[in-house]
């Protein structure tokens, strides 16, 4: 019997182990993320659409892009985010977010023109790989 009640201890002891190494695993899995478009100067009038997607557990806690008047902060913002900005010829259009991760952050603009078919898009991530 006592050789019973050591190998249950035993198993016991064993199974906590790994449950506390994966649950460690998972928590040093995720990374603080700053993440930012290049910057574009438009050459004409037109349209810029910012987007942050949802993606996997990722927490975004500040969204910044260049508005009509000026730069605009959005704080906790709902995920996926997307809002499309008219602008004028010689704005500087950039987009980034802040946030935490387990998988990516990915932050993306696409502007396009209104005369002369000008298009600019630009894509950046931040993901627990890189």
């Amino acid at each position: 019997m006592n050789k019973r009640f050591s190998t249950f201890l035993l198993a016991i002891l064993l199974s906590g182990a790994v449950i506390s190494c994966t649950d460690n695993d998972e928590k040093s899995n995720i990374r603080d993320c700053d993440v930012s478009t290049t910057a574009y100067t438009t050459k004409s009038d037109g349209t810029v659409k910012y987007t942050v997607p949802k993606i996997g557990n990722s927490e975004v806690t500040t969204i910044t892009y260049q508005g009509a008047n000026g730069q605009v902060t959005v704080n906790e913002p709902e995920l996926p985010f997307e809002i499309a900005v008219n602008t004028k010829a010689g704005t500087s259009i950039n987009v980034s977010a802040k946030g935490r991760t387990s998988s990516r952050i990915v932050v993306e603009y696409n502007f396009t023109g209104t005369e002369g078919g000008e298009t600019q898009q630009n894509t950046a991530e931040c993901s627990n790989s890189n």
